[in-house]
Parts: structure tokens; C-alpha cells; sequence
């Protein structure tokens, strides 16, 4: 049987990404399928996981009704998300505007700051968020204590916590950096020479030239930066699921109703996020 080339492109095509849906299928779709049938389930660890017994939706009404403190941590979770999004956009579209300057070691000022996504194992993370504020070689003089006992007095305990969480969040921004990046260079200088001439200064140029065309990455970012801050290693939610799932209780039905529960707030989030973000962008034609 002779192929037209439309046929066999589409054939090649197909090729190429089997693997792929053999992949997704055995290592996502089945998880996920047999993830939402133990959440109307009583399995358990020290049960029958292979017949565990139908117990509709008790689990989820046990995550917002009876179990006290999944509630909580989901909101401290949000909250997180509130501070820690806004920041690390900010400082990683500060760091890719600086990268982009015609300075020497322009590759190396780079590699700093994506150095922490190279390294960041959850084993290395995990030391560096155990690391007080205190601990912390800027902290470490008697002088500096006692000036921070001065002028900060009851309040030294807050500052270096928020110490700590700036530092833990600037080191999630190394993706960001390069998206940006990425984002910037795209940009016409054709615009920026433009505007120039106009005599747009520098900081107008940023306003009118530069954020409007890095809209669609910036929606990106926040896209990425949402989805990794709700699948944090450290995320106070999955630590609760995997306790609950492994240590304190070993069911595996409630644990499996909480994740469900989290997938549905972060995918309500994020479709939300985007929705409402993407009416706003510009992408430089008709779409």
C-alpha cells in the first residue's frame, strides 16, 4: 500500500512521540486513574490495598470537616504563594535585565544565579531551609546581634525569619531568570532605537517597550513559578499528604482524596491566573 507524503509525515510524526504516550499512559494516566479510585476508598497500608472497601466520599468530607489541620496548611500554602510569586518575578526579571548588559562576564553573572536549579537536590534545599537567620555568616558578629536587638528589639526573631524566606525564594528564581532572558532577546531593537528617537528615556523605555512585549513570558513565569511553589518538596501540603500516607496514619484513600483536592485548587489557580492574564498580553499580531 503506497503512503502520500502527507501519510507518511504524519506516520513519522507518530513515531517519534510513542514512546512518549506509552510513557504518560503507564507512568501517569494509570497513577492517576488508580489515585482516584483509593480516594473513595478506606485503603491502607495494614489493609487490603488489592479490595479495600467503598466508602464514597468520606475521605473528602474528612479533609474539610473533621481532620484539623489540613485546612490550615492549605491556607498557610496560599498565603505562601501570595509573598513568595510576586517576589520572585521581581527579582528575576531585575537579574535577566542586568544579564542582558554589555558587561564582560556576562556568561558567568548568568551561571550564578542558575547554579542553585543545577544543584538543587531536595537533600541540598533541605539543609539550606533548615539554616536559621541567625546561622547565617551576615548574622554570626556580636556587633550585628546586638544592632538588630537595638533597632529591631521584640521584632529580631520576624526579621530574620523573613530573612530566611527571601533567601529560600531568590534560590528558586534561576528558571525564571533564563525565561526572561530568553524573553528579552526576542525583543526588536528596532523598538528600542524607535522610542530613542522619540526620546523615551531608559525608564520609559521599560514601561512602554519592554513590559509590553515580555507579557507572554511573563504569564509563563507566573504559570511556572504558581505550579512549582504548589509542588515544592517543601510545600507544607505534600509534607502533610506523605505523612499521612507513610508515617503518622499509612492510609492510602484519605491521602489520595487530599491530593485530589490540591490538584483541583492548584488547576483552578492556575487556568484562573491565566485566563485573566492572557486577556492582557500582547503578542505582537493577530492571534
Amino acid at each position: 500500500m503506497r503512503l502520500t507524503l502527507r501519510q507518511r509525515q504524519a506516520l513519522s510524526g507518530y513515531s517519534f512521540i510513542a514512546i512518549w504516550l506509552v510513557g504518560i499512559s503507564v507512568f501517569l494516566m494509570y497513577p492517576l486513574i488508580r489515585n482516584l479510585l483509593w480516594s473513595f476508598t478506606d485503603a491502607a497500608l495494614n489493609k487490603n490495598i488489592d479490595h479495600p472497601n467503598f466508602i464514597g466520599v468520606a475521605n473528602y468530607v474528612e479533609a474539610f470537616v473533621i481532620d484539623a489541620k489540613f485546612v490550615p496548611l492549605l491556607l498557610q500554602t496560599l498565603r505562601n504563594l501570595l509573598v513568595d510569586t510576586p517576589i520572585i518575578l521581581l527579582f528575576s526579571l531585575a537579574v535577566a535585565i542586568l544579564s542582558e548588559q554589555k558587561v564582560r562576564g556576562q556568561g558567568f553573572f548568568r551561571a550564578i544565579f542558575f547554579l542553585p536549579v543545577v544543584i538543587g537536590s531536595a537533600e541540598v534545599v533541605g539543609r539550606l531551609f533548615q539554616i536559621q537567620g541567625n546561622q547565617l555568616t551576615l548574622f554570626q558578629g556580636e556587633q550585628i546581634n546586638t544592632f538588630l536587638h537595638i533597632f529591631l528589639g521584640a521584632n529580631t526573631a520576624t526579621f530574620l525569619e523573613f530573612v530566611n524566606r527571601i533567601v529560600f525564594v531568590l534560590w528558586r528564581s534561576g528558571v525564571q531568570i533564563m525565561i526572561f532572558i530568553a524573553g528579552l532577546k526576542g525583543i526588536d531593537p528596532v523598538l528600542y532605537e524607535a522610542a530613542q528617537m522619540d526620546g523615551a528615556t531608559p525608564w520609559v523605555r521599560f514601561w512602554k517597550v519592554t513590559l509590553p512585549m515580555l507579557t507572554p513570558v511573563l504569564i509563563i513565569n507566573v504559570v511556572y513559578t504558581i505550579i512549582d511553589s504548589f509542588t515544592d518538596y517543601f510545600n507544607a501540603v505534600m509534607g502533610y499528604i506523605r505523612d499521612v500516607t507513610f508515617v503518622s496514619q499509612l492510609r492510602f484513600g484519605y491521602p489520595s482524596a487530599l491530593g485530589n483536592i490540591y490538584f483541583i485548587i492548584i488547576f483552578a489557580i492556575v487556568i484562573s491566573i491565566f485566563l485573566v492574564l492572557n486577556r492582557r498580553a500582547y503578542y505582537g499580531g493577530e492571534r
